[in-house]
């Protein structure tokens, strides 16, 4: 058997000699033998000269330098202590996984995130309930979007609110037509307005509420005509003679004088006809 370690014998004054014992040398000296003529470790010495070692310390000879192991060094011995580590070896292989670990304690709420973008339309929802106007026979006439007092309904009509009485159902209308350029209130009729308030009344969404009359100024089925101003249609001088017609009389000539605008011709925006009172509200 051949084995391998190194030790520090120290001797004399300050001196250091490094050992490494190999083969045989070791054998013996674990044997218990006297390596180069050393005495053997059953030789008695007297205790006041002994050396407490280790069992695995060897004895050198101060003189002979002869190395002994021994249980004790003498004190003309000088104690070698020897190192039995080995050499490291290989790296074992990578050893089974694990089992799981339980799971840890909840950690700290992060940071609040950035924000989204913003989600599509939703769908439109249902159409909500709405008071509802209804004449005395018991047809609807629309939407109740204002009740005022003084006879004064504002009823929502294709898209447009008008107001009604709701004492008889008749509606708050000028109680004329629009003007005519003809004798007999026949053909275009035509508003007047002032060149700096052209864009300021009677378009499509705030129309002329222009009575339909028969020539003894009766009106006709209820109807009265919503008109709106055209304003690059084709004008007529302020100075033109026209003709009106007012509801009760027949049609005649405009005596009123007008100056600083022009009369501008109408397009026909819808219809609502009056009702039959007196009115009522439901759902």
């Amino acid at each position: 058997m051949s084995l391998a370690f190194s030790g520090t014998l120290l001797w004399g004054k300050m001196k250091s000699t490094t050992f490494v014992a190999i083969g045989s040398l070791i054998a013996g000296l674990f044997i218990g033998g006297t390596v180069f003529g050393t005495q053997n470790s059953s030789q008695a010495a007297p205790a006041a000269n002994r050396v407490l070692t280790s069992s695995t310390t060897l004895c050198v000879n101060n003189r002979s330098r002869a190395i002994t192991r021994k249980d004790r060094c003498l004190r003309s011995e000088t104690p070698l202590l020897v190192s039995t580590t080995g050499v490291q070896g290989p790296q074992g292989g990578q050893g089974p996984q694990g089992p799981q670990g339980g799971q840890g304690p909840q950690g700290p709420q992060g940071p609040q995130g950035a924000q989204g973008p913003q989600g599509s339309q939703g769908p439109a929802g249902p159409a909500g309930s709405s008071l509802k106007v209804y004449d005395s026979n018991n047809v609807l006439l629309g939407p109740l979007v204002y009740g005022g007092p003084y006879g004064s309904w504002h009823i929502l009509i294709g898209n447009l609110p008008h107001i009604y009485n709701p004492n008889n159902g008749t509606i708050s209308s000028n109680g004329k037509t629009g003007w005519f350029s003809t004798s007999n209130c026949t053909g275009t009729q035509y508003l007047y307005r002032p060149s700096a308030e052209i864009n300021e009344r009677f378009s499509a969404v705030d129309p002329w509420y222009s009575d339909v009359l028969n020539q003894s100024g009766a009106l006709v089925g209820g109807e009265v005509r919503l008109l709106a101003v055209q304003p690059s249609g084709a004008t007529l001088p302020s100075s033109t003679q026209m003709y009106v017609q007012i509801r009760g009389s027949a049609c005649g000539p405009e005596v009123e004088t007008f100056s600083g605008g022009a009369w501008y011709p109408t397009t026909y925006v819808g219809s609502i006809y009056e009702a039959v009172g007196p009115l009522r509200i439901g759902n």
